[in-house]
Parts: C-alpha cells; sequence; structure tokens
C-alpha cells in the first residue's frame, strides 16, 4: 500500500507590533492560513494565504469553513491536482498556498537554498505629526531603507501636504544628505480616491515632491478601470508614473493594463497566482508588454515574504514589497526570516522551519488529511 500524502493546515491571526493603516482601515493582525504538505518520499513544503478585504474578494471565516470541507473531499494527489486547478479562479489565494506547497515540496529550482539570499526591500513611513515623521523617517534611515512607502488615499489635500512634507524632510534631515541619487517614494492609496480626488491629490504636489516619487499606486477602485483611465492624462502631465496593484488579478488583467497603457508599472503578488510558476509567467508577461514588474506583499508572514525574495532575487530589478513578516509581533518560524541595511536576507542552507509551538498558542483551528499518492 502506498505511503500518504500528509495536508495539515492551521487557522491563525498573527498580531502586528503596531495598527497597518490602510484607506480602508487599519489592520492589527495577520488572518491567515498556513498549509503544511509531507510527501512520502520525505519532502516538505510550507504554503501561506492571508486575507485582507480590498486585496481579495475572498473572506477569512468563510475560506477556512470552505478548505475544511473542501480538502476532505480529496482522495488522491490526481484528483487534488486537478481540483486546485479549477479552484484556482475562484479563490486564488487559497489555491496560491496549497499549489506553494506543493512547489516547495517539489522542490522547485526558484526556491533553491544553497546561495544567500538578499533582497531590498521598501520600509513603511508613517507618522501623525512633523515630528514622528522626522523620528520615524530617521530611524529607516539609519536602518539602510532607500525605498519609502507612504499611505494615502484618505483626504486629497491632507495627503498631498503629508507627501510634501516629507519629500522636504528627505531633502533636510542631515541623516539623508548624500542619499538623494538613492532615495525614492512610492505613494499608494489603495483605492482610496475617487478620479477627481486622485486627480486633485496629483495638484496638491509639489516640484520638489514629484521628483523623488518613483510611482502612485491604485489611485481608484480596483475594478473602477474607467475611473484609473481618467487618472492617467493628468498623472503623465504631472510626470507621475502609475502602478496597478489591487486591479491586477491575473495576466488578463496585465494584458489589459499594458495594451491600454494605463500603467507604467504593474505590482503582482503570489497569493494572486497559482504557485511560484505562474507568478513567474506573469513577471514575464508584464515586462514583454513594455511595463515594470513590482513584486511584494505587506500583508503576509515570513512564508510568503521568502518565497516572494526568492523570486524577486531572479526577476525584479526594485525594491521589493515584501516586508510584511518585519509587522508581525513574533515569527511563526523557529528561525525568522532575517532583515538587514534595508534588505530581506536568508542565509545560505536557510528553510523556513513552522514552530509548531506558536502555532498552538495563535492558532484557531486545524485540519489534517492524509490523500492517496
Amino acid at each position: 500500500m502506498n505511503t500518504p500524502l500528509e495536508i495539515r493546515a492551521w487557522k491563525l491571526r498573527l498580531p502586528l507590533t503596531s495598527p497597518y493603516r490602510l484607506s480602508f482601515g487599519p489592520v492589527s493582525a495577520f488572518e491567515t492560513v498556513f498549509i503544511q504538505i509531507d510527501l512520502p518520499e520525505g519532502q516538505r513544503g510550507l504554503g501561506e494565504a492571508t486575507f485582507l478585504t480590498g486585496y481579495t474578494d475572498e473572506v477569512f471565516e468563510e475560506s477556512w469553513s470552505f478548505l475544511e470541507q473542501w480538502i476532505t473531499r480529496q482522495q488522491t494527489l490526481e484528483q487534488f491536482n486537478r481540483a486546485l486547478t479549477q479552484l484556482a479562479d475562484s479563490r486564488p489565494f487559497l489555491t496560491s498556498a496549497l499549489r506553494s506547497a506543493l512547489d516547495m515540496a517539489a522542490c522547485l529550482p526558484v526556491l533553491r537554498s544553497d546561495r544567500e539570499l538578499r533582497v531590498p526591500v521598501l520600509g513603511l513611513l508613517q507618522g501623525n505629526n512633523k515630528d514622528q515623521l522626522q523620528q520615524n523617517l530617521r530611524s529607516l534611515l539609519q536602518q539602510g531603507y532607500r525605498t519609502l512607502k507612504l499611505k494615502v488615499g484618505f483626504e486629497p489635500t491632507r495627503d498631498g501636504q503629508f507627501v510634501n512634507d516629507v519629500a522636504a524632510l528627505c531633502k533636510s534631515m542631515p541623516q539623508a544628505a548624500g542619499l538623494q541619487s538613492e532615495l525614492r517614494l512610492r505613494v499608494d492609496a489603495n483605492q482610496g480616491f475617487s478620479s477627481d480626488q486622485a486627480i486633485g491629490f496629483l495638484k496638491e504636489l509639489r516640484p520638489a515632491s514629484v521628483s523623488m516619487i518613483e510611482l502612485f499606486e491604485q489611485p481608484c477602485l480596483a475594478r473602477d478601470w474607467a475611473a484609473h483611465a481618467r487618472v492617467v492624462p493628468y498623472a503623465k502631465d504631472s510626470g507621475i508614473q502609475l502602478m496597478l496593484d489591487e486591479s491586477i488579478f491575473g495576466e488578463a488583467d496585465i494584458q489589459r493594463a499594458g495594451e491600454l497603457q494605463l500603467a507604467s508599472f504593474i505590482k503582482v503578488k503570489l497569493m494572486k497566482f497559482e504557485g511560484l510558476e505562474a507568478l513567474m509567467r506573469a513577471i514575464a508577461l508584464i515586462k514583454q508588454l513594455g511595463m515594470t514588474p513590482v513584486l511584494g506583499n505587506g500583508v503576509a508572514s515570513d512564508l510568503n515574504c521568502w518565497m516572494e525574495g526568492c523570486v524577486a532575487a531572479l526577476c525584479i530589478e526594485n525594491a521589493g514589497e515584501m516586508n510584511g513578516y518585519l509587522k508581525q509581533r513574533k515569527s511563526p518560524l523557529i528561525e525568522p526570516l532575517a532583515f538587514a541595511d534595508g534588505h530581506l536576507c536568508a542565509a545560505a542552507g536557510w528553510r523556513p522551519v513552522l514552530n509548531m509551538d506558536a502555532l498552538d498558542a495563535l492558532q484557531e483551528g486545524q485540519i489534517r488529511v492524509s490523500i492517496e499518492h
């Protein structure tokens, strides 16, 4: 009799060190599902899905209930793989977690651990006043960050002043002296603006701020392509390059953005694609269409950030956004993914291993099934 394939899943809430402030509300914990797959030959793979309203239509509680029922219906590996492919369009985050675990168990070359991993990542700059901004900016520069993310999408005039204040601080602080050619600002609205509000925000930006802005990300609702299209000519006149993120759910959206010339940058996340190979195909398509890919998920733990870092090391030429693991209060791994001098880091030979004690303390549900191999 064949040794079965073992699948385990955990339903988790991973507390953050401080609330992650987004236009659609603060996030105090990651709502996450971890997957572990053990093959009969001894290989182990891990995967992650972290759910956030606005990033996906999938809902944490409902997705877990679905997984509990769906996974028990899979009797063989062949049936499991077939059902997983059919699931990709309706539940990309769950599919990605399961497929990524299979990718890791199969020792996909992109996840090789025989070399050091070192990928530049951006830092999130927040603050309620100029003193806090100055203090936080100083800290980020000392930590080695050279690309900074600013969250907007709240109120156009106030947001414009916020970006102008940050740009002025970057130019005036002694700690930033000599870094002007390296410092970049990514301004992210997280769908928070209407087209009129986005245009109003652009009009608030001073020329000195524009010169530091690498891109303006997702000004309007993900599925409102018409609203985004109205912003495009104003952004071009302002000298600002646009990036789409939440609007991108697959290759068809990438193709649409490229053909309609709606963005210079496209951001992708592993959780939106059916595994690592699908993610790499999407990145290749972005380049083929003359746009620049940006990779990374700021709402993800060590597992997903490590996998995205492995892909970025091969395919991406700008700062990664896979910094969610730095927002956690405590890593769910025995040995956390490292950070040094503005870079996501993993030593040669490092592989993620789940900390079962930590999972037991955080978990709100578990699944354990065996599938005939």
